[in-house]
């Protein structure tokens, strides 16, 4: 063969193949700028969701805080209360708080020291915050941990705000006593 020969060869069979190749790589490419399009677009709707949610965030953090203050007050009203009576079951873990001075006890410490359920547990210490037990909650790792407030404690020992009854005082020290020995 003559190269006249192979060169219209190549551009009778090469050229429309180089076309249809370009035409590929065309759709190719206007089909990866549809696909960034649409990327860009869901990245701009996830901001916007991200933005909503903060906000969201932000609201309930006012909501809560305004929460908090509520509850400072109605705690310093009943602060203000100088006999608060509570059920036998009350002052045992009111007992059990008031000589716990070494920081806080869960919800589960609670209920092994004094042989109650921690649902028990938690409805008898919602009582006591009801009736103005002042106590300060803190959550870690997800669990929540209690404490006296030290001065409702400092106010229990100057004028014996919670009466205990003898026989919970007994209780208890004979439950000290026996985890002493």
């Amino acid at each position: 063969m003559e190269s006249k020969e192979v060169e219209t060869l190549v551009h009778k069979h090469v050229l429309p193949l180089n076309e249809q190749i370009k035409a590929a790589f065309r759709t190719v490419q206007e089909e990866f700028e549809d696909h960034l399009d649409a990327i860009n677009e869901n990245t701009q709707e996830l901001q916007h969701h991200h933005d909503a949610i903060s906000e969201l965030n932000r609201k309930l953090e006012k909501i809560n805080e305004r929460i908090d203050e509520m509850q400072l007050m109605i705690k310093q009203v009943y602060m203000d209360k100088r006999d608060i009576s509570l059920n036998f079951d009350e002052q045992k873990i009111f007992l059990l708080l008031y000589t716990h001075e070494n920081g806080y006890l869960s919800f589960d410490e609670i209920s092994a020291k004094t042989g109650f359920s921690p649902d028990y547990t938690r409805s008898m210490i919602n009582s006591m915050l009801d009736k103005g037990i002042s106590m300060i909650r803190e959550i870690i790792d997800a669990k929540l941990f209690f404490r006296l407030n030290p001065r409702f404690r400092a106010m229990q020992a100057k004028e014996n705000i919670v009466q205990i009854e003898p026989a919970v005082v007994r209780q208890f020290e004979n439950r000290m006593l026996g985890s002493f020995f």
